[in-house]
């Protein structure tokens, strides 16, 4: 995981006009983090309570959130450990 923002970032095709709140975001990585590191697969429902705890200062009723990441798939490798056991 590279970065993950969690708020109202910019227009788009769900919010095509800026009411005084764009820009406001929290970033969220630790969270995405625990839930999506190291796995071949990641989903994360939006909206999420978790997020929606750690983005309270974001929240605008009626308007939409929104988690934006940014992550790298790495090839992973196997590691055999040979403890002195054949």
């Amino acid at each position: 995981m590279e970065s993950a923002f969690y708020g109202l970032m910019r227009l788009g095709s769900c919010l095509e006009v800026d009411v005084g709140y764009l820009g406001c975001q929290n970033d969220v990585l630790q969270l995405v983090d625990i839930w999506c590191s190291g796995r071949e697969m990641c989903e994360v429902s939006v909206p999420n309570e978790d997020l929606n705890d750690a983005n309270k200062a974001c929240t605008v009723r009626g308007l939409p959130l929104f988690l934006e990441v940014e992550y790298s798939c790495v090839t992973g490798k196997y590691i055999i450990i040979n403890n002195g056991h054949r």
